[in-house]
């Protein structure tokens, strides 16, 4: 993973910012919430697990503010999503077709 020391990771993000910032100015100028001094900051989040956290974050984001879990609920989330995704209604493929078994 690489951090807001990376020059790249750091004009991307400045990017991103830039655009937020203009939209918030077109869409939301009556705001009392100017967001014209926010800065970009670098959030720890353990490598290992960094794309349960980005889905959790944005599965459970109320545009507010962000969901409170740690490393310690990350086995049972694993497990949570797992069973999510195999259950999932549209995912029923025919896996004796797929893999050319004759049964």
């Amino acid at each position: 993973m690489r951090l807001l020391e990376d020059e790249q990771q750091t004009a991307c993000c400045n990017g991103f910012l830039a655009a937020i910032k203009s939209l918030w100015k077109d869409h939301y100028s009556d705001s009392k919430h100017p967001i014209d001094n926010y800065e970009l900051i670098d959030i720890a989040v353990p490598n290992k697990d960094c794309g349960f956290h980005m889905i959790m974050n944005a599965q459970y984001w109320d545009g507010r503010s962000m969901s409170h879990f740690n490393e310690n609920d990350m086995s049972n989330i694993h497990k949570i999503l797992t069973y999510k995704w195999l259950k999932y209604e549209e995912n029923d493929p025919a896996w004796e077709t797929i893999l050319n078994l004759k049964i």
